[in-house]
């Protein structure tokens, strides 16, 4: 049998949480955690979309998923928040490229794909977004198939 999308998600939640680096971590969407009394700094896990595609074995599938980490620093200084979500996007990326969420998990293929920096003075927030994958092995036969290719 082969691991879930929200068992991986699952793990994620877990492997960070153990860094015991973040106020608040949490599987959400990002547009609703907008709540100033959130602990910093925040992580949050955001699923994202994913494709199957046919491997070598009839039998199976290889689902690739997208994912996002937005980490978010408050502060009232504008580097000190760029330098912490800088620090905590490499913590990130440690241990989530190349990890193992789970059974059927290729862990070669967990990988961070791209991030992105946004600060504001504004609000006193610095965010950081990590767009990643990761793949699993799934049946053919698979309840929630959708694209095959």
């Amino acid at each position: 049998m082969s691991a879930t999308d929200c068992d991986a998600y699952d793990a994620m939640i877990s492997c960070l949480a153990a860094t015991r680096l973040f106020g608040s971590l949490r599987l959400d969407d990002v547009e609703r955690s907008n709540e100033a009394s959130i602990a910093s700094p925040l992580a949050i896990i955001s699923p994202g979309s994913w494709t199957e595609s046919r491997t070598d074995d009839p039998t199976r599938l290889i689902r690739r998923i997208t994912y996002r980490v937005t980490l978010r620093v408050r502060g009232d200084d504008l580097r000190t928040r760029f330098l912490e979500t800088d620090r905590l996007a490499h913590e990130v990326i440690a241990r989530l490229n190349g990890a193992n969420f789970g059974e059927g998990c290729v862990p070669s293929l967990s990988t961070i794909q791209r991030g992105e920096s946004r600060l504001s003075a504004g609000n006193g927030e610095a965010i950081c977004e990590l767009v990643g994958t990761f793949s699993f092995l799934v049946p053919a036969s698979f309840p929630s198939s959708i694209t095959t290719t």
